[in-house]
């Protein structure tokens, strides 16, 4: 939903946490790493619309590395590893992005309805593509993101909490 041209900003949603990201060459194949993809898909929006970048760690990384596209990091302080939440980067980009409303958000397929009912919440007018992955990686870090199965059942608990936080 909306407007491609009505855009003003790319954020880029991580999709779990691969330990060996950053042994990865330019050759790793989007289809096993769901966040390589995901930064491969900003880098088509920033390609045809040149809009600021915001992404997760992960997908920073590789945009900066790859695509050689300077993306503002959402992240925690990297002295302690903090990884922000899906409510916690939307926080952080309000903050961050006063003039800027209308986020084009990439994001994992599944992960997108929770992602963008957050924003919406948040007061943004999002951007919406259909054509996002709806791969899986088996190698992350956070059991919830490597099957659909186990994305189900946590997806079903983080928007029990999400509502309980005023989130939806």
């Amino acid at each position: 939903h909306g407007n491609l041209e009505d855009a003003d900003m790319i954020v880029v949603f991580d999709f779990g946490e691969d330990p060996l990201a950053s042994k990865y060459g330019s050759d790793k194949n989007p289809l096993k790493d769901v966040n390589f993809y995901l930064a491969s898909r900003a880098a088509e929006f920033y390609q045809t619309q040149g809009l600021p970048v915001f992404a997760q760690h992960e997908s920073a990384k590789y945009l900066r590395d790859y695509f050689a596209i300077a993306a503002i990091e959402l992240s925690g302080s990297d002295e302690v590893g903090e990884h922000l939440d899906t409510q916690e980067i939307a926080t952080r980009l309000k903050v961050l992005c006063r003039n800027q409303n209308n986020p084009l958000v990439v994001a994992q397929a599944f992960h997108m309805a929770r992602v963008d009912s957050i924003l919406l919440g948040a007061g943004f007018d999002t951007v919406v593509s259909g054509d996002m992955p709806r791969v899986f990686d088996p190698e992350s870090n956070q059991f919830w993101t490597k099957y659909k199965t186990l994305w189900a059942l946590v997806g079903a608990v983080a928007v029990g909490r999400d509502v309980q936080r005023g989130s939806y």
